[in-house]
């Protein structure tokens, strides 16, 4: 899971006022993804890329549908159906490293030149 978690890195230093960078999209994100890429290898094992396709696809839906989107987690189903790991997979790497990503992105972002990060949450108008 490297690769997603470097694209994240970029996205939480690099843009820390992003929606798409904020701590529920990255760490709700990478764990959604991650299950859907998990889930679809267990379910349909030697799915080929057309499993992969559809795995990405139905995680694509659901960030929109929760308005959690981080478009690096997209790349984590793909990277779970090829490396066919269990479902501790998600415990480790996967939330021990987007926790870990996150809290050091809101310690770096209290340095100078400061950053605000995260974002103040506001409750939906209307």
């Amino acid at each position: 899971l490297a690769a997603p978690l470097g694209a994240s890195a970029v996205l939480v230093f690099g843009m820390p006022e992003s929606p798409l960078s904020q701590p529920a999209s990255v760490i709700a994100s990478h764990l959604l993804a991650t299950s859907v890429g998990l889930a679809f290898d267990h379910l349909l094992p030697g799915g080929g890329w057309i499993a992969m396709a559809m795995a990405v696809a139905v995680v694509m839906v659901l960030l929109a549908g929760l308005r959690l989107t981080h478009p690096p987690a997209g790349a984590d189903p793909l990277v779970v159906m090829m490396a066919h790991p269990g479902w501790s997979f998600l415990v480790m790497p996967v939330l021990v490293g987007t926790v870990i990503l996150v809290v050091v992105a809101v310690l770096v972002h209290r340095l100078p030149p400061r950053a605000t990060y995260p974002l103040p949450v506001h409750p939906p108008e209307g």
